[in-house]
This record gives structure tokens, sequence and C-alpha cells, in this order.
């Protein structure tokens, strides 16, 4: 697969989705849609804003990663590295013999970071089919069997479960992560336990305004078999994804996620036509600026449409690089 053109300073960024990251799991009992070991598949959130934020998926094992995905290139299986076993398996021994607070005594830290007396669960169950038809589309019925845990996981010979209500498996999930060693990797959380931590992660808010931005052009559509994204190597090729992806990290007022991809998409639409459709200097537009972004940012020959002014010089453009990846998946 082709990789976008990443700056030499610009860092690797990987997801983690362990025991506590799907919101939930639809279960196929009757092996309807899909043959694999485990009967039921994660539901991630924003699974578009995943693929467009991240360049790598580090899934704690393979049952948790939808299977939709379990091929691609980008993603990694944690639990079948063996440099990773001795920690799974303390941690799992800890988790399964002395639960919770046992996990906390041996991570002081934790207590900083969420608060362990937060009954989460309680008040989320209330909202649980809301945020399922914000995910999926549908709510849960007996004609969509969805349900917020997995079964029993293998996990390094330890029988555990995924959960998204549970506190212990998200200690579980910030201890691995504290101990693995893992450079530039980034829990990702759901609605119900993100409100558990004491300061609210920025994360999944960011992965939510990236999918509204993207969802329109690129469509998702959730089936059984997990997320299938129209045209993602569209997303994972884009010679300006970085930019992008700049663009969205640096939002810094995340209080209307709804205001942001307005606001994104408006600064977007007035880039491209105060300042791409502009400086055609006189060249015939060809189909769409979507088609047309990459030479009119980089100020290359594009056949049939005559010489293009060079933006490179212009420091404006380059501060916009970040739309020429909206107008090359249009």
């Amino acid at each position: 697969m082709k990789k976008p053109l990443i700056n030499s300073l610009t860092k690797m960024r990987r997801a983690y989705i362990g025991l506590s990251s799907p919101t939930a799991y639809f279960y196929d009992s009757e092996q309807k849609h899909f043959r694999e070991p485990w009967r039921w598949n994660p539901i991630l959130e924003s699974p578009q804003g995943l693929i467009t934020l991240f360049d790598e998926l580090w899934f704690l094992s393979r049952s948790l990663c939808p299977v939709s995905f379990r091929n691609e290139k980008y993603v990694k299986f944690i639990d079948e590295d063996s440099d990773f076993t001795p920690l799974i398996k303390g941690l799992s021994n800890t988790l399964t013999h002395h639960g919770l607070e046992g996990l906390i005594t041996d991570n002081l830290y934790i207590e900083n970071i969420i608060d362990i007396n937060n009954q989460y669960s309680i008040e989320q169950f209330k909202k649980y089919d809301t945020v399922i038809k914000h995910v999926y589309g549908k709510k849960p019925s007996h004609e969509l069997p969805i349900d917020n845990h997995s079964h029993s996981i293998d996990l390094c010979g330890f029988n555990l479960s995924g959960n998204s209500m549970r506190l212990d498996l998200l200690v579980f999930d910030i201890a691995f992560l504290s101990n693995a060693g893992i450079s530039n990797i980034e829990l990702i959380t759901n609605s119900f336990n993100s409100t558990a931590f004491k300061k609210k992660p920025i994360t999944l808010d960011l992965l939510q305004v990236s999918q509204g931005i993207t969802i329109k052009r690129i469509p998702v559509l959730q089936t059984p078999k997990g997320p299938i994204i129209d045209r993602i190597d569209s997303i994972r090729e884009s010679n300006f994804l970085v930019d992008f992806r700049d663009k969205i990290l640096q939002i810094d007022n995340l209080e209307n996620l709804n205001d942001l991809v307005v606001n994104v998409e408006s600064e977007f639409s007035k880039y491209r036509n105060d300042v791409l459709l502009e400086r055609q200097m006189g060249s015939k537009l060809i189909t769409s600026v979507g088609n047309n972004a990459l030479s009119f940012v980089l100020g290359s020959f594009l056949p049939g449409a005559g010489e293009i002014k060079s933006l490179i010089s212009d420091s404006s453009a380059r501060k916009f690089n970040w739309t020429g990846f909206l107008a090359e998946i249009e």
C-alpha cells in the first residue's frame, strides 16, 4: 500500500484498542454473517476518524478488532507479539485474582487519572440505546443483537472479556500502556468510559470531529462484519493527510463538536473558493476542484489544463495545505 508523504519531523501516531475500548459487540451466534473464532464483532466509535488520525491501530487482541479491519496492513495485534506477553500475563493475573484494587495498588498513579469510585456504568446504561444508534445507526433489538460486552477472551492463558462499562478494564488498559514502552500511542476510549476520567480525554472528541468532516465525502457503512469505508485508500494515501491531522489536532476548544465540524467545513469552502479557484490563472477546470486540488497546491503541470501557478512559496497556501486532503477525497 502506498504510504502518505510524511514530513521527517512528523511522529508516527498509534491508537491502542484494549479491553475497555470497543463501545459494544454485535453477536452472530449462528454465524450468519462471519465465521471467526469469536461469535461477536467489536463496534468502534468513529472508525473513519481512527484511520484518518492514526497511522497504526494496535489491538490488544484480534478478538477486539472488527472483522473488516483484521487484514489491513496498518493493524497490529499486541498479544501475538511475544515481547508483550510477560506484561499481559502479569496484569491479567492481577485482574483475575485481585481485581480493581490489585491493579490500583500496583499502579497508584492511576488514581490521579481516573475517579476509581466512579460508578459511571449506572448512568451510562440510561443512554445506552442512544449511543448505539449514534455509533451503529440503529438501536439494539432482537434483530440487531448488540451488547456492551464480549464473551470470554483467551488472553495469554487468562480468560478475560471486553466491556465498555467496567472500570477495572479501563484501569487494566491504562496500566498496560503505561508499562508497555510503546512510543506515540494513545488509548481509545468510548462514550461510556470517557466519563470516568478526572480530566476528560480529548482523543474521542477529535475522532468525532474528523469523522464528522470526512464522512459525507467517504461514507461509513456499519455492518455485522464491521465498518465498511468506501475508498479507504483515498484517506490512507493522501499526500495531505498529515496536514489534515495537524489541523484537527490543533483544535483546542471542544465545547461543541457540531459547531467545530461546521467551522472547519466553512473554512475549507472559503479557501477553495477564494484561493484555489482564483489561482487557476485562466486554465480550464476539469471535472471538479477535488480532482485538481493536488495540482493547484503543489503547482504541478496538469495535462490538458495548462500550466498552473506554483503556490509553494505562498505561506498562506502552506498554512491551508490541509484543505488539499478534503478536496482530494471529494
